[in-house]
């Protein structure tokens, strides 16, 4: 199973991290004011959220940014 995570609102004040699972289903959000999440690679908060959910998933690595 891929996890995915997007940030919604990116360049903006507000911006919230989303992580999705393979079905699209949201599983985790948190949204930040005046803080820009690192878009290069993949928070530690989308680890912990797929950690939480699919310890397999996240010690495969099977995790990406939506396209």
């Amino acid at each position: 199973m891929t996890w995915t995570w997007r940030i919604d609102g990116e360049g903006e004040q507000s911006q919230t991290l989303v992580v999705t699972d393979d079905s699209g289903a949201e599983v985790s959000s948190t949204t930040a004011n005046g803080f820009l999440w690192p878009v290069d690679d993949c928070p530690e908060f989308v680890y912990q959220a797929v950690v939480n959910n699919d310890v397999q998933a996240a010690l495969a690595g099977d995790i990406e940014r939506e396209k």
